[in-house]
């Protein structure tokens, strides 16, 4: 989930592969700070992670080929439902809950929360 939610969030939000998005220092950057944000409310839930997890994960994103999409990013850019809830809006929930603020994850969530909403109208 913490690789998930700063990938997908910040491809969906761009509407760019993950290639972009890394080549990028300000785009690279939200990624890197949503996953540090959920770790810290992983952590606050009393989930243990590695101390080197954002950091791993970061050497993954250099690994992948440049036009990788995520599933977030394609569900939203085709108007269909996604894991939005269930991901970004875990870590928003979660994180109020703990009193621990997530201001790049807040603003993913809500930056694509009226394409969601949208989406499931659109299906039911």
């Amino acid at each position: 989930m913490i690789m998930i939610c700063g990938w997908g969030g910040v491809t969906a939000v761009t509407r760019t592969s993950l290639g972009g998005i890394r080549c990028i220092p300000e785009t690279r950057e939200m990624i890197e700070k949503s996953m540090h944000e959920t770790v810290l409310v992983a952590q606050g839930l009393g989930i243990k992670v590695s101390d080197n997890i954002v950091d791993d994960y970061m050497k993954v994103t250099n690994t992948l080929p440049h036009e990788t999409t995520t599933s977030l990013q394609r569900d939203i850019m085709a108007g269909r439902p996604s894991e939005l809830e269930f991901l970004l809006g875990s870590v928003v929930s979660f994180g109020k809950e703990l009193g621990i603020d997530t201001p790049i994850n807040k603003f993913l969530y809500y930056s694509l929360l009226p394409q969601e909403i949208e989406a499931k109208k659109v299906s039911k």
